[in-house]
């Protein structure tokens, strides 16, 4: 029975458990997504395919998950066996090289139908044509252009807008009055006769109809019927939808211009006949929709008009919501697809996003039509919406709600927050009243009535399924709604939750200062706390250590309080040093990929950045020989090649094709963030162009290159100021430049990136600055000569110091010759790309001198005393000697070397330290100099915290150093002022910088005389140090090799043989001897983590339920 009741306990509190977890939020729906400009659906086989501009393609089984299968016109476009060669006619009419929107139908042969355009941009010089294909993913054969359009008055008399039969047409173009042939979308009516409506801007939007057999137009329509638009209105994409239900056609277009600041957007109008006349649900008939005679792009004339069912819009998140904010910049240029089984209805349009400059992607969002026969589209994309029949209570409410505006602009329609009352009024941001029969809603606001269709979707911001409506009112907007939970929050919860979301980038390997917000969402305040404010201050400013440097490191707190509530969260940060400043790459491509700055080798990609394969050949060029791209093939650099916001990029072109976005230089952060030189331009520019991604700008240089024509570009950014240099003249300059490059990790290519079109022609002599801004002159000299060197002025000023240091007689002739050695060495570079080799330099030089000034010092010392007579020493009781006189420097004569045998030990002294040596070691035919030298000022500032005489003690002969057979000891005495704990006290061995080398245990330490006593086997710089607490912590940063030679005597004269033996022994017995003195502390600390954490464990158990959490990123 204990059993069974202690297993039911477990049961009921495993429920109680499970019952008491709060409610999660649904898994996110995955999308994938593709990018198609203006795309055109088609299905085929349960497929779906859209096809866009610039010849791109994408395929998706479900609406939701796109594959991108081509993109950009070029020769290795699967679509045509060589697009460039196939439709070389229309390009060469447009006097382009890419294509814009086209449409593809299957008709009664099976086969597959694309009407094809391409137009010259800035005019509406185009061409319309046909190609046809057995299969939907090509290839496709020409049929032939059908359509000009944009012919000079002279040209008009022999050139035939409408090829398509023998009747010339027309006598002369008027692009105010005669189409833009593009944007073509092909149809069947309900009576299956065969139809084209197409146009775009210029004299408006025209319908033709074609022949259902060979899908050319029938004779003698010229440019067809006019539906509306002419005089330059920006109304285009056309495209006609047949509705059973409704039995009417819906002819849908694009308002405004296409890029994010055009506020393009999405209307449609209404016939009973495919070729109109077609209205609007004002009433407007829209054949008198256009511009006033004379105008251009008079967007307020064409404003009230259309029925507008999407556009620039932000739908925003709520605090305390899970999802971001969600909308769409310039939404348009759409197709719709008709499930003929099912009656659904997609509107399928291409889009960007706020602050996501001119990224574009295709959305597909559920169409349906309201209980008045109008289209209206569903606030969200596609995920198996669905319209549903609800009663007044199921839409109470919270809303978020979007009134789109007729407006064509960039502004963006935000949401507003509003509740749905149960008396049928609606409160808050807007108000009036609301009504719902079954799956139609109705909302009155401002005499304004809406109709529309409720629907339950997938709220990305809310991240589960929510009630939305879509409506549309008489005055021709549209009116979205979607369901917001009532969340209400303590302070608590809200700091925790303002904590969590709390972002300042990577902290990992900060470059720059930090963007530490104060205030946060719900008035919350944000406090920021630095560990230490030399490495970064509590405002995010950070200290970055000089080249070369490690880097430094330290801990951010950041604490939210509204209230009374507080939370906190700790950010660790890493600060680097200054990075390589100047040129940090050349390639100059001599038959090979090297960098003739690092020494490094490029490597060749394929197609795409990420792509293996490739090929790139050397041919002759600017200067020697040059990279040869053959339009497949690009060069991947090093990455981390620039990691500021000061950098400078030159290089040589010589373009073989210029194509749209093709890159010559890419540097990217990631798939966001980049920028890329761009020889022929974007979009329908073509001027060469720095253009950046995520914080999007566009640096025009307003200047177009020429195929096969050589030209030195430079660009050079500045902390937010763009220069734009062509043939060593500056031509543009811009403010506002993003900074991009923000960590050591960025990526760098030559002709390739990656999305688009790979560079085809030459490249020379690329050179690459980080931290380095060239100047007017420089890029001029780069230009000319295509030389560069780094400003070397110090070095130039220290250099001459040596020189004349190397004509002063009071430095040894040994160390002028080192320091002579060390000229040689640094002249013989003569050129400096970057501060890396002149810092190395400038330290050499350094150090040369700072040996002179150490043996400057040496000659200020106390005068050298010649010892040649046994009366130079005072005798002890024992024997030994002990010179009389103090000094730095000591000459032993070999005459006195006889008179010593008697005694063990000789004792010299510079009055601060005692040399104990063993008579045995003064032995020969030489004299012996022993000197207790002074050091450099460099190394007593390197190691402030001895507590003795820093001493580089020498012995030499013939004055070279030399080496002893047996050990001396060394006495020093010692500050003991500076003594905090005098069995802490350590000897350390230093080298010739002052760094630490070894570290050697005292052999006697005497307080009261206040000395420490320690035996070496050679002379070098020596010193005495108190041990920190932390064993393994160093001042300078580097490793300490330590020696402990144990000693347990008082007296020197009774047990010197024995330490004599002990400093004999190898390295190797010492450590087999000795205990490190790390052994008892390791112990003592595990003794005491041990404490530490049963002493926790009981705190926990008394108080499990107090205190408080901190995140830690």
């Amino acid at each position: 029975m204990k059993k069974i009741r202690n297993s039911l306990f477990l049961i009921v509190m495993f429920t109680v458990i499970l019952l008491s977890l709060p409610t999660q939020a649904q898994s996110p729906q995955t999308f994938t997504n593709a990018s198609v400009h203006d795309p055109s659906v088609i299905e085929v086989d349960g497929e779906y395919y859209v096809f866009g501009s610039h010849l791109s393609l994408a395929r998706s089984s479900d609406l939701k998950n796109w594959t991108q299968l081509e993109d950009r016109v070029h020769p290795n476009n699967s679509l045509f066996e060589d697009v460039t060669e196939d439709l070389s006619e229309a390009l060469e009419w447009a006097q382009t090289d890419t294509l814009w929107a086209p449409d593809v139908i299957q008709l009664e042969d099976g086969r597959y139908y694309m009407y094809y355009n391409a137009c010259e941009g800035s005019s509406p010089r185009s061409a319309l044509g046909i190609a046809v294909s057995d299969d939907v993913e090509g290839p496709y054969k020409d049929l032939g252009i059908i359509l000009r359009s944009g012919m000079t008055e002279e040209e008009s008399s022999h050139v035939d807008g409408t090829p398509y039969d023998d009747v010339h047409y027309p006598e002369i173009y008027d692009a105010t009055v005669h189409p833009n042939v593009v944007d073509p979308h092909v149809f069947f009516d309900k009576e299956d006769k065969l139809w084209m409506v197409y146009g775009s801007y210029s004299g408006g939007i025209f319908i033709l109809e074609l022949d259902p057999n060979t899908g050319k137009p029938l004779a003698n329509q010229g440019y067809g019927t006019k539906l509306l638009g002419g005089n330059h209105s920006r109304i285009e994409a056309p495209y006609i939808v047949y509705n059973k239900d409704a039995d009417a056609y819906y002819l849908y277009l694009s308002y405004g211009g296409l890029d994010a600041d055009g506020g393009y957007n999405v209307r449609v109008a209404k016939s009973d006949n495919p070729d109109g006349p077609y209205y609007d649900i004002q009433g407007n008939d829209m054949r008198t929709v256009k511009g006033e005679d004379g105008s251009f792009f008079q967007d307020e004339a064409i404003a009230p008009t259309g029925s507008k069912i999407i556009g620039n819009h932000l739908l925003k998140s709520s605090f305390g919501e899970p999802g971001p904010s969600h909308g769409y910049v310039s939404p348009g240029h759409n197709s719709v697809y008709v499930n003929e089984v099912t009656g659904e209805q997609f509107l399928i349009f291409h889009t960007r996003f706020p602050s996501q400059g001119e990224t574009h992607q295709v959305r597909v969002h559920s169409l349906y039509i309201n209980e008045e026969g109008w289209p209206v589209a569903a606030p969200f994309r596609y995920h198996e919406d669905r319209v549903i029949e609800v009663g007044e209570e199921q839409l109470l409410g919270t809303y978020k709600m979007v009134l789109f505006s007729s407006d064509i602009s960039e502004e963006i329609d935000e949401s507003v927050t509003v509740q749905l009352a149960a008396d049928g009024t609606i409160e808050g941001d807007l108000t009036g009243n609301w009504a719902v029969n079954g799956k139609y809603i109705e909302i009155t606001i401002e005499e304004e009535v809406y109709k529309g269709v409720v629907l339950n979707q997938w709220n990305p911001i809310a991240e589960k399924n929510s009630i939305t409506f879509s409506s549309i009112a008489t005055n021709g907007q549209s009116l979205w709604g979607v369901q917001s939970d009532e969340n209400s929050f303590t302070d608590e919860e809200i700091v925790e939750r303002v904590i969590e979301k709390l972002n300042i980038g990577n902290t990992n390997e900060v470059l720059q200062d930090l963007n530490l917000p104060t205030e946060g969402e719900e008035g919350t305040t944000i406090s920021w706390f630095s560990s230490n404010e030399e490495v970064i201050t509590n405002a995010g400013k950070i200290n970055r250590l000089p080249y070369g440097f490690d880097a430094s490191h330290a801990t951010l707190t950041a604490r939210v309080s509204k209230g009374d509530a507080v939370a906190e969260r700790i950010f660790e940060v890493s600060i680097l040093p200054e990075t390589l400043k100047g040129l940090v790459a050349r390639y100059s491509f001599e038959n090979n990929l090297i960098d003739q700055v690092s020494g490094d080798e490029a490597s060749i990609t394929g197609n795409l950045i990420t792509n293996n394969g490739g090929t790139i050949s050397f041919v002759e060029g600017r200067d020697g020989k040059a990279a040869k791209f053959d339009g497949s093939s690009g060069i991947r650099l090093q990455d981390g090649l620039i990691n500021s916001n000061i950098y400078s990029v030159s290089l040589w072109l010589k373009p073989e094709e210029l194509h749209s976005f093709t890159t010559s230089f890419f540097g990217s952060e990631s798939e966001n963030s980049w920028i890329s030189l761009v020889p022929g331009g974007i979009m329908d520019r073509k001027d060469w162009t720095l253009w950046t991604g995520e914080d999007w700008f566009d640096g025009y240089s307003n200047l177009s290159l020429s195929i096969n024509e050589w030209n030195h570009l430079t660009i050079v950014v500045e902390n937010g100021r763009l220069s734009l240099y062509m043939n060593g003249e500056m031509i543009e300059q811009y403010d506002g430049f993003p900074n991009v490059f923000t960590s050591t990790k960025s990526a760098f290519s030559l002709g390739v990136n990656y999305w688009d079109i790979p560079y085809r022609g030459l490249m020379d002599e690329v050179m690459i600055f980080n931290n380095y801004a060239l100047s007017a002159l420089e890029v001029e000299e780069v230009f000319q000569s295509g030389s560069f060197e780094f400003d070397k002025t110090a070095l130039e000023k220290l250099i001459r110091e040596a020189t004349q240091y190397l004509q002063d007689n009071q430095f040894t002739e040994g160390s002028r010759e080192s320091l002579q050695n060390a000229l040689n060495d640094v002249l013989k570079n003569d050129i400096y790309y970057n501060n890396e080799k002149l810092e190395e330099d400038i330290s050499i030089i350094k150090e040369a001198i700072d040996s002179l000034e150490k043996i400057q010092d040496e000659t200020e010392d106390k005068n050298a005393i010649i010892l040649k007579d046994i009366s130079q020493f005072k005798k002890f009781d024992n024997g030994d000697l002990k010179v009389k006189e103090e000094a730095d420097r000591f000459i032993l004569q070999k005459e006195l070397f006889a008179a010593l045998q008697d005694a063990d030990y000789v004792i010299l002294t510079n009055g601060n330290v005692e040399a104990i040596i063993p008579v045995s070691n003064l032995m020969g035919d030489q004299d012996i100099e022993v000197v207790f030298g002074k050091v450099s000022e460099s190394i007593i500032k390197k190691n402030v915290n001895a507590v003795s005489d820093l001493i580089d003690f020498r012995w030499e002969i013939n004055g070279e150093n030399q080496s002893f057979e047996h050990p001396i000891k060394i006495r020093f005495n010692v500050n003991a002022d500076k003594i905090d704990n005098w069995d802490a006290l350590e000897v350390l061995y230093l080298n010739e910088k002052g760094d630490k080398l070894e570290s050697y245990v005292p052999t006697e330490t005497d307080k009261k005389a206040k000395t420490v006593s320690f035996t070496v086997d050679h002379f070098s710089i020596y010193g005495v140090f108190e041990l920190q607490n932390d064993v393994d912590d160093d001042s300078s940063g580097d490793d300490v090799n330590e020696k402990s030679i144990d000693s347990t005597n008082d007296s020197f004269n009774t047990d010197y043989d024995i330490e004599v033996q002990k400093a004999e022994k190898t390295a190797e017995e010492r450590e087999e001897q000795t205990l490190p003195n790390t052994s008892t502390s390791i112990f003592t600390f595990l003794l005491l983590g041990f404490f530490l954490i049963f002493t926790g464990f009981l705190i926990f158990k008394l108080n499990s339920r107090k205190g408080k959490g901190v995140y830690k990123s």
